[in-house]
């Protein structure tokens, strides 16, 4: 095999294509230097959204202590209506789920 010869003014594209391969290589290294996350600057706290989220949906968060004060139980479900519900939540994990058929495309809205 003879070495490939270029003509006078051109040139290997070899050179060109490494160093813009570098570039972008380099520049991933680079990428998590943001002016939130740089040096010296405070990472925002974890889960700090989910938090106040969660604290938003409570309507009232004394409300068991205030009602324990005025010597009245939280409002709410009752003991046995709640024990109710959760024995038919765990035994919806031990039934089977009826089998449909063949020809079924899950539309009836049957269960």
């Amino acid at each position: 095999m003879t070495p490939r010869r270029f003509l006078p003014g051109q040139r290997s594209a070899l050179p060109l294509l490494l160093s813009v391969l570098l570039s972008v290589l380099l520049s991933g290294c680079a990428a998590g230097r943001t002016q939130q996350s740089g040096a010296g600057a405070a990472p925002l706290p974890f889960g700090e959204a989910t938090r106040a989220t969660l604290a938003l949906q409570i309507a009232n968060p004394d409300a068991a202590r205030q009602a324990h004060a005025r010597g009245q139980a939280a409002a709410g479900m009752d003991g046995g209506a709640a024990a109710h519900a959760q024995g038919r939540y765990q035994k919806s994990f031990t039934e089977a789920a009826p089998q449909q058929g063949s020809f079924t495309i899950g539309v009836s809205g049957a269960k």
